[in-house]
Parts: C-alpha cells; structure tokens; sequence
C-alpha cells in the first residue's frame, strides 16, 4: 500500500513538459508556462500527434510562443502553429529540422500547437515557452500598454517599441542624414536605408544595411524586379503559409519605405499619442482619472 502511494505521489508531481505527448489535446489557460514533447533527453515518439491549445482571457490579448531548443527529422516531422483553436486557423509557422524558430505571435486569443512525426526517425523534439500579455512584447519596456496598443516612448516605435526611431543617429556623423519631427531618419541625397547608411555611390558593397523593419508581408515564390528610373524594387505574388498572394508592393530608395500599387505607405509603426482611438483615449484618462466621455463628450 505504502509503494503503491508514493509511485501516485511521484507521477502527480510531474509538470507537463516531464511527461510524454500523447494525441490528446492540451488546454493551457496560465498566462505562462513551458511546452514540451516530453521529458529533456529522450525522444518524441513515432506517428506523434500531439496538441497544445494556449488560451487568452480576451480576444484581445497577445500569446507569445519562443522556441527554446528545436529538433524534429527535416522535412518530415513539423512542429505546426496556427492563429486560433483549430487546424482551418491561419498557420503561424511550420517548423522542421534542427534550426530554433523565430518568435510567433497569436492575436486571436488562440494559439494551437501541434506536433507531427511520421513512424520512421524521431530526435529529441523541441522546447517553448509561452506568455499571455495585454500588448504585444510588453511594449518592450519602452512604452505605455494603452487599450491592448503601445504608445512608445519618443525614441522608439513599433508594435512592440522595439524599434529604434532614429537608429545609428542617422549616421549623421559621417553625412547620411538627420532624426526628423516624424521621430525617423531623413536621409541626404545619395543616402537611403533606416539609418541612412547605404551610400547609392557606394562601388565597393560587400557591407549588410538595414532598408526596413516590417512593411511588407512575409512571402515567397514571388517576382521582383528593380528599376533604375524610379529607384524602386517591385514585388508581386507570391504565398504565404495560408494563402495565394496577388498584389504589388513597392520599396522606394529614396524615402526607405514601403507602398502599395496606391502610393499608400506600409508603415510598421505603432499609434502615437496623438493618434488613439476613443477605446485608447478612454484608458488614457482612466488612468489619470477625474474625466470620462458621455455622449461623444469629455466631462
């Protein structure tokens, strides 16, 4: 009876990630926590199918999934992540091999996690973590969370604040440009990039320069061509991991952004104070207090 007690008391002190995946579904409602096939050293099983269901408190909430350790047969066994509480959701990432993803971001209050094998070669499998949070990244520390939105400080912008506004001081030291009123570089002539780094002049290459953070959906199989006369690169087509894409977005050098076929700028940058909705003003004067709106009227 004694023995019988204690191998109880041993397997429900377990966490989930020290026991192995089975083809039932996992439902996560803490707004932290660790996923995992299995324990640490041993492999995912053959003809895995398991599920990780991460679920927010709010439609309006951000899940956050970041790889920790990655290691699946390539080209075979996937570890899947889609936007929502099913497989008809859009898919996130579609991971296989040895490579530790990128962090995947879920905005629909859902995140689904599924892990394939095929009934041949296994490896160790792969380790993540997941966090629940009102804006996304926690504004980076770098900004206010407003209404689920970031109003980052005057030195960085972003969905998350992440990105610097004016990087490098757009190397004005060495002529490429000057921090603008907007918060982002305005290049010299001949100077293009985030950080006006790129020198048009510039014969000898073999340098990497940041053109852009963002604007631009992730694709591939897609045609781009550039033009000398414009000074732009087109892009067309392609796909992504849920659908088939038709349209032309276009990077001009001169001014380092995105547009589309319209002219209209594809800009990555999170609202500034001056541009809340009345859902994010709202929480702004909460959070001073003294004031509300009453019919379409701040009292």
């Amino acid at each position: 009876m004694r023995l019988v007690l204690l191998t109880v008391l041993a397997v429900s002190a377990l966490s989930s990630e020290d026991v192995p995946c089975d083809r039932t579904r996992k439902v996560l409602t803490k707004p932290w926590g660790i996923i995992s096939d299995g324990p640490s050293g041993t492999n995912y099983t053959q003809d895995s199918h398991c599920q990780w269901l991460i679920k927010a408190n709010s439609s309006k909430q951000f899940i956050t999934l970041k790889f920790l350790s990655m290691g699946t047969e390539c080209s075979y066994d996937y570890v899947y992540v889609y936007d929502g509480d099913s497989f008809k959701s859009p898919m996130l990432g579609s991971f296989s091999g040895k490579t530790v993803p990128q962090e995947v971001v879920a905005t629909s209050g859902f995140m689904l996690v599924l892990l394939y094998s095929d009934a041949n070669y296994v490896l160790d499998g792969f380790r993540a973590e997941y966090s629940i949070s009102e804006c996304l990244g926690n504004c980076s520390r770098r900004g206010v969370c407003v209404a689920h939105s970031c109003v980052c400080e005057s030195e960085w912008a972003g969905p998350d604040c992440s990105v610097a506004s004016c990087p490098e001081g757009c190397s004005a030291n060495n002529g490429g440009g000057f921090c603008a009123r907007n918060d982002s570089c305005q290049c010299y002539p001949g100077r293009t990039g985030v950080s006006c780094s790129l020198d048009v002049n510039d014969v000898v290459g073999n340098k990497w320069h940041r053109l852009y953070s963002g604007g631009i959906n992730a694709r591939a199989a897609h045609s781009a061509v550039y033009l000398k006369d414009t000074d732009s690169l087109y892009v067309f087509g392609g796909y992504d991991l849920n659908y088939v894409l038709g349209d032309l977005v276009i990077f001009r050098f001169k001014t380092s952004r995105w547009e589309d076929e319209q002219g209209n700028v594809s800009d990555n940058y999170a609202m500034s104070a001056s541009h809340l909705d009345s859902e994010a003003l709202q929480a702004v004067v909460d959070m001073v207090g003294g004031a509300k709106e009453v019919g379409g009227v701040v009292e």
